[in-house]
């Protein structure tokens, strides 16, 4: 790596994780804030950042750790990076700049704000907002197009500033036009009010809107941000800034919406760490939602003993009749199934399967090479791209460029990726912020199914991941005295895991050696009878090996004598009527849909 390559990689790898630096006073390093080996927060931590000593560093309190080992820039990049080297998203979305070229707009409207004697009115009447806060949050006031009305009207701005720059805008339309909101297109989103906390404190509050935190920080508590997006879209770069608080108190609103969204959060965050404080309801003519509600009518004494009655998240251990009933009847109500969960992209195997739903454990296998990564790759891209939930591909017989060179013959639907395809994908992946992710690694301390739960659980923390494939059991499984017991133990685990994280896993499974023409079936899957027993879905894909007449009358995929067409077996399922149906598979373009009668009877 060049020295100027070396240093940009530096810079990017300090930014992507938040971390407080400052330069001394020759400029030949970067005094960290943060030691990553003894956690010292006094700017102990020296990295070089000049050629006679590029990415060399030394921590005047630790001196690097006991570990011991060359202090150079890989062995602290691992540090800082941790095990999230091996997951990644194969199009990483462009970073978004700073738009500090518009403060003079938020200045504009900021001084504006002082001659509108009824915006300021409303503030302080309607919403208690003092004005000597509205300069501190440079809030402001103009006019702007509804996008719903497409009406003139006018809104009050609240800019967005993060490590001192400004970085997007909220546009909140006024009364007496509905309430609205509106932000800039391609800005960041950022936990509003960061840049005010005390990063030494241990604990921090999370509020729902900015005029909920502006209101906490004007009671007296100054160690408190808001989500500046839904909680159910919870940013993975807001679990690197807080990952640092010991204490995490959710002040949601306290309506069902805003509780489903601590319970979102809970789950991000960790509910070890997690307190819920449930705003009271008020009363008749004085209604309570959110903060902005409460403190018309509360002072910080009263909100701190609301404070002392924060509960945990519970872990869900027991359930109560009444509770299960409940979140079924909210389903329904809500036009969603009986069963949470997810389809795949062929409505014949969904009727076959019914829905991957949270907590199972769904076994994929077939002979090899038959297309179960690109079974396991389409079902990912269509969650991932089309419904944006995200997922993660975990293989560990397949390389990265080798799944991204699958991805983007899937999504340009080409035989032979050009370099048009690649560029194209790359912008369409990185406008659209598709949250698609892959996980890789060759170095064995990972190859253990203890290592696996934990990258499982940290990807699920940080980038919310709704869908897990791991790709392959066996490949995992590599004990030779005692096979059999540690895939039993690793199956169990796999389950566990679905269940813990309430999400669906599907992990591909390698088959006992079959005779060519021998049908597969659930109890062929390779060194344990529990992958049975663990299952709730056990999906089995067969390909017809084809004999030389056919292969001049049958398009096939490039270097292969299969047949496209992919017989899919619903062998074992807990929740539905099981079945097969046919799937068409375009190798070359890892593509599978569903197949045509005539197709299916020309094979």
């Amino acid at each position: 790596m060049s020295e100027n390559s070396l240093l940009e990689e530096i810079y990017s790898v300090l930014k992507s994780k938040y971390i407080d630096y400052k330069d001394d006073e020759q400029n030949k390093n970067l005094i960290l804030k943060d030691c990553p080996f003894c956690q010292d927060n006094n700017y102990h931590f020296y990295l070089g950042v000049t050629v006679d000593n590029l990415g060399l560093w030394n921590c005047f309190k630790c001196s690097g750790g006991h570990e011991g080992g060359a202090k150079n820039w890989y062995r602290l990049k691992k540090a800082l990076l941790g095990d999230e080297l091996i997951i990644h998203s194969p199009f990483q979305p462009q970073p978004k700049k700073a738009i500090n070229e518009k403060t003079k707009f938020i200045l504009e409207w900021n001084t504006a704000l002082y001659s509108d004697v009824d915006t300021l009115e409303w503030l302080y009447k309607e919403r208690n907002i003092h004005p000597d806060l509205v300069n501190t949050y440079k809030l402001g006031v103009t006019t702007i197009t509804s996008p719903n009305t497409k009406k003139q009207v006018k809104a009050l701005t609240i800019p967005y500033f993060f490590k001192n720059n400004l970085v997007n805008v909220k546009f909140r339309v006024l009364p007496p036009e509905p309430k609205e909101f509106i932000r800039l297109p391609h800005a960041q989103s950022i936990l509003y009010n960061y840049d005010h906390i005390d990063l030494t404190q241990n604990y921090i509050f999370i509020c729902e809107g900015e005029l909920d935190a502006i209101s906490l920080v004007q009671a007296g508590e100054t160690n408190v941000v808001s989500i500046t997006v839904g909680a159910k879209s919870f940013i993975p770069e807001w679990y690197d800034l807080l990952k640092r608080f010991e204490l995490i108190y959710l002040v949601l609103d306290n309506d069902v919406v805003g509780q489903e969204g601590a319970n979102v959060l809970a789950e991000r965050l960790g509910k070890d760490r997690c307190l819920n404080i449930l705003l009271p309801y008020g009363t008749k003519d004085n209604p309570i939602k959110d903060l902005n509600d409460y403190f018309k009518e509360h002072n910080i004494n009263e909100f701190k003993g609301v404070a002392l009655k924060a509960t945990n998240f519970p872990l869900d251990t027991i359930y109560t009749v009444e509770s299960v009933t409940e979140g079924i009847i909210r389903r329904l109500e809500g036009g969603k199934g009986l069963l949470e969960g997810y389809e795949t992209p062929w409505p014949s195997l969904n009727q076959k399967m019914g829905v991957m739903a949270r907590g199972d454990l769904i076994y994929l296998s077939a002979k090899p090479k038959s297309g179960k990564t690109s079974i396991a790759l389409n079902i990912c891209y269509n969650l991932s791209v089309n419904s944006k939930v995200p997922t993660l591909l975990f293989c560990l017989e397949m390389p990265p460029d080798r799944l991204v060179h699958k991805l983007i013959a899937r999504h340009r639907m080409v035989d032979n990726v050009l370099l048009d395809d690649v560029y194209m994908t790359k912008l369409q992946f990185q406008e659209n912020e598709v949250p698609l992710y892959f996980g890789y690694t060759t170095e064995k301390k990972y190859l253990n199914i203890d290592s696996i739960t934990k990258l499982f659980e940290l990807a699920r923390k940080k980038y919310g991941i709704e869908l897990f494939v791991f790709d392959n059991l066996q490949f995992l499984c590599r004990s030779i005295a005692h096979v059999y017991q540690e895939v039993a133990k690793t199956s169990r685990d796999f389950k566990l895991l679905a269940m813990n994280l309430n999400v669906p896993i599907i992990v591909i499974a390698q088959p006992r050696k079959l005779a060519e023409t021998e049908l597969m079936s659930s109890i062929d899957l390779k060194d344990s009878a529990s992958l049975e027993a663990d299952a709730d879905t056990i999906l089995i894909a067969h390909r017809k090996s084809l004999i030389k007449e056919q292969l001049s009358t049958v398009q096939l995929e490039h270097d292969s004598n299969l047949s496209p067409i992919v017989r899919v077996a619903v062998d074992r399922c807990r929740y539905a009527m099981g079945g097969f149906t046919s799937l068409y598979f375009s190798g070359s373009q890892s593509f599978l849909r569903e197949a045509t009668l005539i197709e299916i009877s020309g094979v």
